[in-house]
């Protein structure tokens, strides 16, 4: 992970470079809206993959939790309350994926995590793999997760920590480029699922 000071925009400042050791590949970066804490997840190749906690603006590590499963986004609530982590699994196709919940409130030494497993549904391409991608969170404490793999989103209830609907994002029907002939030209037709990776 690394640190900029960006008072300046025109000017941006380093301010120190962090390693986590081993094979970690940091996946996201979140900051808290106080601005009193920031959370890296990160993959661990061959390892355990976990969530650094830092305290701001000193960058002072103050808490760390593994994940059972290899992070690919998180989000915080508006309201700084909870944060959810999606668990892809990408590399470990016999481990389904799923949620995690942290809460939030109080300081990071009273914070829990707990898991959010998401359910088959007839709406997803691959009931058995969720491989849930990319969260986001309203402010009414609704979160959206697409399972891009499945053409779906599982919508999540932060307060309850239960999915409350799966949906699939339907497919496209139009002319694309399909054809590797050097010529760009939207001709040929397309028929296929959207597979969405993010959502605002």
């Amino acid at each position: 992970a690394v640190f900029y000071d960006i008072s300046d925009v025109e000017q941006p400042r380093l301010l120190e470079r962090i390693v986590f050791g081993g094979e970690s590949h940091p996946s996201s970066v979140n900051v808290t809206p106080d601005g009193e804490h920031l959370l890296v997840t990160a993959k661990h190749g061959g390892g355990t993959a976990f969530m650094a906690v830092y305290e701001l603006p000193g960058r002072t590590p103050v808490r760390s939790f593994t994940l059972p499963g290899e992070p690919d986004s998180t989000a915080i609530s508006p309201d700084g309350r909870f944060a959810l982590t999606a668990l892809e699994n990408e590399e470990s196709p016999d481990v389904p994926g799923l949620l995690v919940k942290t809460d939030l409130q109080g300081p990071p030494s009273e914070w829990e995590q707990e898991p959010i497993a998401i359910p088959a549904d007839p709406d997803m391409l691959r009931p058995g793999d969720p491989e849930p991608e990319f969260v986001d969170i309203s402010a009414d404490g609704i979160a959206a997760v697409t399972l891009q793999e499945n053409n779906a989103v599982a919508m999540v209830d932060m307060e309850r920590g239960r999915i409350t609907d799966i949906w699939s994002a339907g497919t496209v029907d139009q002319l694309a480029d399909l054809l590797n002939d050097g010529t760009i030209a939207f001709a040929q037709p397309l028929i296929g699922p959207r597979e969405p990776d993010e959502v605002m």
